[in-house]
């Protein structure tokens, strides 16, 4: 849309409505004044018309109240619309400078850009000298419950005449048209945000010339300065490319370089986490408590008790924040509580009762502390190249699919249990921080030499099927035979998950679904990686609270009947009275029962899956479900196999073959038959 026809539909518009014309014509007598800060001239524009955006409430009860002024039934009758690229143009009521638009979602859809990159590219490319901006839902934007974008004349927009005087954290990308949705797409997942919200950002797009497009991206921590009452700044994109907004003219003398700096600081994430190049930046559970406790990295010891706030330290700096009482193994039989160092970013919020802390953290940084909290850093290059590859590959796929829904988790009826428990637990972040997803536990551990190569060795390595992540599961020991999918989560597999034997030629000679198979497979001890696991390659693979017992690849438990019925009664909570009877239904091809029967004096319970069968049998969690029951006048015994799920790579496994000779990419093929190895970044 030539320039010249964009001013004849301002014209128009403002010839035909009257209040509009009014805010325009104001803008000329508006006052301003231009402060120097470090080189930059920060401009400062007093305009009353805009005290409603400076001071909007977005509460998502205060929006949920009121109508939506961008809706089409409830705008004004003055206000014309041209249509562009399916949006709607529109003349802005209440303009910041002359010629102020705003480009309308037909549809009353939430703001978001994750899902709009191209179309923010179309409407730049559309707009002859215009620059187009975005103001996330919360960082600037006063209607976060209707798509929109906005556009002023790019003379107005200083900031691109001032790129390298820029002092707050900014990333500048100049690329192609057919370059720039990959670009700005790799750019936004590499900032900090949540299955539920995306990164807080203001962008800024232009076309300097035909087939080429610029764009800024503010990435923002915060929405409004602590001084926000003080002076009346709420800065969206306007304010950040260099012209700050209020409605009050004297704000203008208040905002000095000093505080022009420090609102620039505080709403700004931090420079240290913006990474030199697109490492997606993934979110962690850490920890739920009515308070938490933590030392930030000036060594000030602090209380978050629910009311948000940040702490922030560059993942490549000397120091960390220390966060006191983290639940590692929870529920586990090794369950207990560290005080934890982590960097990047840290939230604590209000989650209902609870202070929640969310640790944001490039993915990279993230696997240096996930192969070293998994297994020793001691272990084998081989090895840890390969679990590189497998973390990167399933976080990355968890990612990729986090706003897919996800099947309800099973049933619950008075006969049956059937459940699964996977990442439908997790919404407010992509993953958290214990064995549930991948065992993370931040900055504890000093990562050694072996780590950081293997990272970089495999830097942006993933493996893929059929175009998409893996989502390479793996566990601690399977005990001679790999599990599918299905049979731990919901009723689908994967072509690259499928049963292996944990053996050079990976065949499995014997049917393990068959019970009496099942049988005499769990009662012997087949020769295979992780059953020859030779004690050295254990001492240097395994951390040392995972080397407790020594039983992982053959084991038993026992139970008296009294304790027995004590046990399932309790963990099921179905009153079945005395047991009588456990029967296998039905076993994954790895011997794992998938769904399992309890007969008692007082009825009788199926439970499933995987999971849900460990936890029904054990004060903690059994082992696995690969086992079989015997039973005496005195005890129930149960004998089985593997520790873990036992779906994809076997980690017990994996070592022995590293020290074997192996090569990563062998031990890849070895557990994800059919998978391919793919750079993503």
């Amino acid at each position: 849309m030539k320039r010249s026809e964009i001013d004849r539909f301002v014209a128009m518009q403002l010839a035909a409505w009257p209040m509009a014309r009014t805010n325009h014509d104001a803008l000329a007598d508006a006052v301003s004044k231009v402060v120097d800060v470090d080189g930059y001239p920060i401009t400062l524009l007093a305009l009353p018309a805009r005290a409603a955006s400076n001071k909007a409430d977005i509460r998502p009860e205060a929006i949920a109240a009121r109508p939506c002024f961008l809706c089409r039934a409830n705008r004004p009758a003055e206000q014309q619309i041209h249509q562009l690229c399916g949006y709607e143009m529109l003349v802005n009521p209440y303009p910041i400078r002359p010629g102020h638009l705003t480009i309308v979602s037909p549809d009353h859809t939430p703001q978001s850009i994750s899902e709009r990159v191209t179309d923010i590219i179309a409407v730049a490319r559309q707009l002859d000298g215009y620059t187009t901006f975005y103001n996330g839902p919360k960082c600037g934007a006063s209607a976060p419950d209707h798509l929109h974008f906005q556009a002023v004349p790019t003379e107005y927009m200083v900031v691109w005449d001032n790129l390298d005087k820029i002092f707050w954290p900014h990333i500048h990308i100049s690329a192609t048209a057919d370059d720039m949705e990959r670009t700005l797409t790799l750019r936004l997942k590499s900032l900090p945000h949540t299955p539920a919200d995306e990164p807080k950002v203001n962008i800024l797009m232009r076309t300097p010339r035909p087939g080429h497009l610029e764009a800024l991206i503010f990435p923002r921590l915060r929405h409004r300065p602590a001084c926000f009452g003080e002076v009346l700044v709420s800065p969206g994109s306007m304010d950040m490319s260099g012209t700050i907004v209020t409605p009050r003219i004297a704000d203008l003398d208040l905002l000095t370089p000093d505080l022009i700096r420090q609102i620039y600081s505080e709403v700004s994430l931090p420079s240290a986490l913006i990474a030199g190049h697109p490492v997606p930046m993934i979110s962690v559970g850490i920890l739920e408590a009515p308070e938490v406790k933590y030392t930030d990295a000036d060594g000030h010891r602090l209380t978050a008790r629910g009311y948000e706030t940040y702490a922030a330290v560059a993942p490549a700096a000397a120091e960390s924040i220390a966060v006191e009482g983290v639940v590692i193994g929870k529920d586990f039989h090794w369950q207990q509580r560290q005080t934890q160092l982590f960097k990047g970013l840290l939230r604590f919020s209000r989650v209902g009762e609870l202070t929640e802390v969310v640790n944001f953290i490039d993915v990279e940084s993230y696997l240096r502390s996930v192969i070293s909290s998994e297994m020793s850093a001691d272990a084998d290059p081989e090895f840890l190249k390969a679990h590189a590859v497998i973390s990167r590959s399933w976080v990355l796929a968890q990612m990729a699919t986090v706003d897919n829904p996800v099947p309800p988790p099973g049933q619950i009826t008075d006969e049956e249990r059937v459940m699964w428990y996977d990442r439908q637990n997790h919404d407010r972040f992509h993953v958290c921080a214990d064995d549930h997803c991948q065992r993370y536990q931040g900055f504890s551990r000093a990562f050694v030499p072996a780590v950081v190569d293997a990272l970089k060795a495999t830097e942006g390595l993933v493996l893929t099927y059929d175009g998409r992540f893996c989502d390479a599961r793996f566990s601690k020991c399977c005990g001679g035979a790999t599990e599918i999918f299905s049979t731990c989560w919901q009723d689908v597999d994967y072509p690259y998950l499928t049963a292996v034997a944990d053996t050079p030629d990976g065949a499995l000679h014997s049917d393990l679904t068959d019970e009496a198979a099942a049988t005499r497979w769990i009662s012997s001890r087949p020769a295979c990686f992780c059953g020859d696991a030779h004690p050295a390659v254990l001492a240097k693979a395994l951390n040392s609270y995972d080397r407790t017992t020594d039983d992982y690849f053959r084991w038993s438990v026992s139970y008296t009947p009294d304790e027995l019925d004590s046990l399932v009664n309790r963990k099921t909570g179905a009153a079945i009275g005395h047991i009588t009877s456990i029967t296998p239904l039905r076993r994954g091809p790895s011997g794992r029962i998938m769904r399992l029967r309890i007969e008692g004096t007082g009825g009788t319970i199926i439970i499933g899956k995987e999971l849900e069968i460990r936890r029904a049998l054990s004060e903690s969690h059994l082992y696995s479900s690969a086992f079989i029951v015997r039973r005496s006048s005195e005890r129930w015994t149960l004998e089985g196999a593997g520790w873990g799920h036992g779906v994809g790579l076997c980690q017990i496994g994996a070592a022995q073959m590293a020290a074997d000779g192996y090569t990563f990419e062998q031990i890849l093929s070895h557990y994800y038959p059919g998978a391919n190895l793919s750079k993503a970044y």
